[in-house]
């Protein structure tokens, strides 16, 4: 099953924080074109947000050119 998650890239020498999306084979094959920043409709979602960030954070960081094709 498809899915996406937050994930640490790098691109260019910086990091950040993208939209990644996954193939049926859980491999990376797309990701948002620009770093993300949190945003929420309430403080809810916007802490919910926040915490699938930072678990970003704790998993291999990818290379932004490496990864198929990019979702704007």
């Amino acid at each position: 099953m498809s899915h996406w998650n937050y994930r640490v890239l790098r691109r260019n020498g910086y990091v950040g924080i993208y939209d990644t999306y996954y193939d049926n084979n859980n491999v990376p094959n797309a990701m948002s074109e620009n770093p993300c920043s949190p945003e929420a409709d309430d403080i809810g979602e916007l802490r919910e947000a926040l915490r699938m960030m930072e678990r970003a954070l704790d998993v291999e960081i990818l290379d932004y050119d490496s990864i198929g094709s990019v979702k704007s």
